[in-house]
Parts: C-alpha cells; structure tokens; sequence
C-alpha cells in the first residue's frame, strides 16, 4: 500500500482533514443527512437539460449527460432510484407543463452506495424516445476536473424554494463556492441559498467555459442554510458512468469498494467503529494523518504498534469480505515493505523477515530487517547476530565472535593475530602463550614442567643460585639444578623416580606423555606392549610390559599354575587354615552376642 494510498484511506475513516495526503485540498466535511434537500434561487430557463426524475410518490433532478439515438442517460443521485425506481424523466421549464417527457428503460446506482451514508451517491437512468433537440450537459472528465477550494459551482434543479413547504415544480439556480474537496465529494457553505429538498440528483455545474456536471447534489443540513455536499462526477466517471453509457457491465474499482466498505452501513464498518474506539488505533491514525511518505507512516506504526492489529484488521476485512474481487491483486491488500507482517503472502515483496515486510530474504546470522533506521530493507548489523539466530560460538575466552556490520551472513572472529592467553608460571609448571584460532576459540593451555628448575617471574628458571632455585630432590651446583643420591625410588620425595642413582623428574607419568608407540612404564618411555592389565585386550593380562593369556584356571577356580620363578604351595592345607580362621571368627561374633 502506497503512501498515497493509504492516506486517501485514512479520509474514509476520518471524514477529518488530512492536510499531508491533499495537495491544498481540505477535508473538512460536515454530517449529511439522506433527504438532500434550491432555496432563495433564481428562475432558471436555461438549463434544459436539467430534469425532473418522477419515482413513485416523489421527483428528484437530475441532468442528460449523453444521448445516442433514441436513448439517453441522464444522471442523478442514488438514493432518487433506491428503494422506489424511477418511472418517468420530464424535460421542461416546469415538470408541471413538460416540453417533454420519456419513458425510463433502465437504470443503475453505483454499487457502493448504501442508504446509510452518503458517498457514491450516483446513478444513471436511460431513457427512450431521445431526439436530436434533446438537451445535454456532458459529465465531467478526470481529465477536465480542476476543482478548488474557492471555485464556484452553479446549482440547478426543482427543489423546494424555502424550508420547510416552499413546494414548487419550476427549475431554479444559484451558485456556490466550494468549500471543501475529497475523492468523491465536495462541499459548500449555502446561508442565503443552496441546494433543498426536491434538488437531490442535479448537478452542480462549473462556471465559465463549457459547461459540465462536476457534481450531484447529495444532501446537506435539515434545514438548508448551513452547508451541502455534491458527490464529485469525475472520480466515478470511468468506473460507473461510462461502462453504463457504454452498455458494459459496471464494476467498481477497489478504491471504491473500499470507500462504501468503510462508510455507512458498508460491510466492515465494524472494524472501523473498532478503531476509533480504542485508544492505540486512534492515536496510530491521528499520527499518520498528517504524513506525507512512508517513512513517516513506518514511523508512526513503529510509534503506536499496539494500534497496527486493528487499523490493519480493517484492510484484512476489505480485502477478504467486503471487496474480495474488486481488490484482489490490488497494492491495498498486500503491505508495504517495513509494514508488520506475520508470512510472506502478505506483503507486496512477498517476503516477511523479522517480522517486517523485507525487500530481501534476510535470515543471515549477522542481518536484519527491522532495524528502526532501515525498515524493510535487510542491512547487514553490528554486535551480537540479530533475533533469534545463532549466536557467534563464544568459548568464554576473548576469540568468540561478533557481527562487524560488514560480513552479512557469518560471524567475525579474532585470528591468530589475537592473543587469548597470556605466559604465566606457578609453582615450576609454566602456561605458554596462546592466540586465537580463527573459529571462536582459544587452545587448551599448555603446560610445561620447569623441573628441575622453579619459575622465574612469567617464564621457567634457566639457571639456579641456590638450592631454593630447584625442585624438592636437587641441588645447585654451578648454577645448574642436579638430583641428589638415591638406591630407590622410594628414596625420591614428591613424583620423583630415581635414575641412575640421582632423584629426577620422571620421564612421563602416564602413556600420553609417551610419544609414538612407547608407553609410560615406571616413569620412563619404553618400548612395550603394556604396562598394566587395562593396556591389554580382553582376556590377556600384562606380564612383564608384555599382553600374554593369563595362567589356565581349575574346575575349582584356583590357580593352577604359578607365578614365574614361585615354588608350587600346597593347596588343600592352606584353604583349611582358611577355614580354620572363618571359624573362629564366627564363633568370636557369636560369642559377642
């Protein structure tokens, strides 16, 4: 919906000056009544075709605008040929002593009009028996409408002379000047004389030049002095009246479908009457009244986002209910890009991102599409990844990543070039520096033994002074950390092992700090199958570092054969001193009890 658009909208809800979406036009129409009731006029016996519309028990005017042949058209207002039709159209002076009088044929009302207001309050009457001396006035153009605030129009037709009885079958004018425009009406201040009942249905004519219906006078206040209003010929001459004249079938357009939808007694009045009613909508429409492009619109909606639903709620209707196929395809069904919406068959790109109609799919971990500053364009952001995306993989350390403005689709992250860990040294273990790895994250620590040596600030010692320089074990001598004598490991304080008679560090403490297929076996890296049962496959055992079948197993479940270099023992005397021991451990807790 265009911003155009949507403001010539807003003057159907509103009835109120929309001064942004006029270009010096005003708005300001007052209440109208059905009875469209010309007072204080003059005589008029010029205008001949100007004429007398008889339905039923009442006569309205109206005006032949278009004659082929035998037929004529003859335009008037709608609520002169609704409930009751017209049956007889009268050419003359006065209706009473016709020059002429003509059968009706057919007749049409716009199909937006409604009893209950006033808008598109036109019709066309064909009549037969037409001459050529018949009279026309044709009906105003778009093309020709260069109507103003401040323009005058000439009213005519066979309206009551004065209110309330001032009855009179002879044709009167006056001229007025326009005091307000709309799309499809005019207005006009009328204290000494205008428009009265019996008038409903003439035109309003312009002045100087040749002469067109610019008008059809459509009602007023209920005593004609104060103001009346015209509906505005050219805004339904394509839609109505030509196809009408034409022969072909009337449709309405959706501009005004939406109009009678939203007006009287239209079918989604209630989403209007809902609207005004609630605080948020009204404040919504009162702020877009006076905007003149979208961004002000999209500012106004971002301003009062509870008002959207039902401000929008009036459009869902007209667009599924009340002008489901004069509107369908139409801009006004579709929301413009920055709008709110829920899918993508929405709005007008058919795309619905962030929750905003978006000119571009826009689900990258690092764009969005409803930035205020932005609205429905998607832009690449800055900070953490927008809505619910993924965030940037983050390890808690200073390499997790960030959306830079720049890459749309990924996140930043530091490289290499960024330090994550600093060196550091505590108690003889050192941590080694460490940058990030590009991905979010930064390496495991690693630690290194300053053994024999203790740290000295960040880094390891490199050389010793005194004892206190080197670990539990050694010894300075010559600036250099050296292990003390030892027959044992046992002899060795802390993990230290001895090797070669000196207390050092092992060599490795488990099998990872082994490198290739050597393995950990009393802190030093041999070559070796095992160094404990675990290493080995299931049903092997680790004999000597090496994986062998364990000793075979008796019926019994004893051993039956023994550890290498073991003398065979007796079994039967050893189970019975086992049985022995049971015993009298039975017999001392029974005698406890």
């Amino acid at each position: 919906m265009s911003t155009t658009r949507l403001c010539a909208y807003l003057l159907v809800f509103f009835g109120g000056m929309v001064a942004g979406c006029a270009t010096g036009e005003s708005e300001e129409l007052g209440p109208k009544t059905i009875q469209a009731p010309i007072i204080n006029g003059n005589l008029d016996t010029t205008h001949q075709a100007v004429v007398a519309v008889f339905l039923g028990m009442g006569a309205c005017s109206g005006t032949i605008i278009h004659r082929n042949g035998g037929n004529a058209w003859v335009l008037t207002a709608a609520h002169c040929v609704t409930p009751s039709p017209p049956q007889l159209v009268a050419q003359g002076d006065d209706h009473d002593n016709p020059d002429a009088t003509y059968p009706v044929a057919d007749y049409a009302y716009h199909p937006a009009y409604t009893q209950a207001g006033g808008i598109f309050d036109f019709a066309v009457v064909r009549i037969t028996g037409a001459t050529a001396s018949t009279p026309v006035i044709p009906a105003q153009t778009p093309a020709e409408d260069n109507l103003a605030v401040g323009t005058q129009v000439r009213h005519v037709g066979y309206g009551i002379t004065w209110h309330p009885n001032g009855y009179t079958s002879e044709r009167h004018e006056t001229t007025n000047t326009l005091n307000g425009l709309a799309s499809y009406y005019f207005d006009y201040l009328q204290p000494t004389s205008g428009p009265c009942s019996g008038d409903s249905g003439g035109p309003a004519l312009t002045v100087g030049g040749a002469e067109r219906v610019a008008g059809v006078i459509s009602g007023g206040d209920q005593t004609c002095s104060q103001y009346g209003v015209s509906g505005r010929v050219s805004s339904v001459y394509d839609s109505f009246i030509l196809p009408f004249i034409n022969g072909t079938p009337v449709t309405m357009t959706c501009n005004e479908c939406f109009t009678g939808a939203t007006q009287g007694a239209g079918a989604c009045m209630g989403q209007v009457d809902a609207c005004f009613g609630d605080a948020d909508c009204d404040a919504l429409v009162s702020c877009m009244d006076p905007c003149g492009t979208q961004t002000c619109v999209l500012g106004c909606i971002s301003a009062h986002p509870a008002g959207y639903v039902l401000y929008r709620s009036i459009f869902d209707c007209v667009c599924s209910t009340g002008c489901s196929t004069e509107c369908a395809g139409d801009d006004l069904c579709t929301r413009n890009l920055g709008e709110p919406c829920n899918a993508g068959a929405e709005c007008g790109s058919g795309i619905c991102a962030d929750g905003v109609c978006c000119n571009q799919a826009c689900d990258g971990q690092c764009e969005a599409c409803d930035r205020a500053t932005s609205l429905g364009s998607c832009v690449a952001i800055q900070g953490a990844p927008h809505g619910d995306r993924p965030p940037c993989a983050d390890d808690g350390s200073v390499c997790g990543g960030s959306c830079n403005g720049a890459l749309r689709s990924d996140c930043s992250y530091p490289d290499e070039n960024s330090p994550c860990r600093a060196l550091g040294c505590v108690d003889g273990v050192s941590t080694r520096l460490a940058a990030c790895d590009g991905a979010g994250t930064c390496p495991p620590s690693e630690l290194v033994s300053c053994s024999p040596y203790l740290c000295n600030g960040d880094l390891c010692a490199a050389y010793c002074v005194s004892g206190t320089d080197c670990v539990a074990g050694y010894t300075c001598d010559g600036g250099v950390c050296v292990g003390t004598h030892c027959s044992g490991d046992g002899d060795c304080p802390g993990d230290l092992v001895c090797r070669e008679g000196t207390c050092g560090a092992p060599d490795c403490l488990t099998h990872a700090d082994c490198a290739g297929d050597t393995l950990c076996v009393g802190g030093v890296c041999v070559e070796a199958e095992c160094a404990v049962d675990a290493d080995c496959a299931v049903g092997m055992v680790c004999r000597s570092n090496t994986c062998t079948v364990p000793p075979s197993v008796s019926p019994g479940g004893c051993s039956c054969s023994s550890y290498p270099g073991s003398p065979a023992l007796p079994i039967l005397p050893y189970v019975l001193g086992l049985l022995s021991l049971l015993g009298l451990r039975r017999y001392r807790f029974l005698q406890q009890l």
